[in-house]
């Protein structure tokens, strides 16, 4: 079973999860301790040469991000296991990404971004707002204070939370 997620782009002054202006959804390895470093390695980049407050901008770019990486990831593989057949395949694979209009109902995790660089990350007991128990958050200016280690220990450390205990802060 995969460990579905999404991660929603909102405005400064959200004060509802349903209120988001971007939501993209991410099929399997939604964990923390996989997916969070790897959106705040995208967030860190784009905040430094773009700024985030382009909410619309950011949501597609991470979905490129993710998809180019998954392929450059593949295409390393195959490169070095001469298996053109494997790259083909995993060039016309289009399932996995998505952008949403709702939250899907099977959701174990969810990653709120917002416009100052405020990170929100949630674990998921049902799909609406009461079943989203805050577990981490930090920023992106944390995160790019951060070294690679720190951030993918943070990481860890969310995921491993009881949701009785409450959350972490980076």
């Amino acid at each position: 079973m995969s460990t579905r997620a999404q991660v929603g782009f909102y405005q400064n002054n959200c004060k509802d999860l349903n209120d988001f202006e971007s939501l993209l959804y991410h099929h399997s390895d939604g964990y923390p301790s996989y997916l969070f470093p790897n959106i705040a390695t995208f967030l860190i980049d784009f905040y430094k040469n773009r700024g985030i407050s382009d909410l619309e901008y950011a949501a597609a770019n991470l979905i490129a991000y993710w998809r180019l990486g998954y392929i450059w990831s593949e295409h390393d593989y195959c490169e070095q296991n001469n298996n053109s057949l494997k790259k083909l395949k995993k060039l016309q694979s289009y399932a996995g990404l998505g952008i949403c209009k709702d939250f899907h109902a099977d959701i174990a995790y969810f990653y709120a971004i917002y416009e100052d660089g405020k990170i929100e990350i949630y674990k998921v007991s049902r799909w609406d707002n009461q079943g989203f128990t805050l577990i981490g958050k930090t920023d992106i200016k944390t995160l790019s204070e951060s070294s690679e280690d720190t951030i993918e220990r943070f990481a860890e450390e969310v995921e491993a939370i009881n949701s009785e205990i409450g959350s972490i802060t980076l």
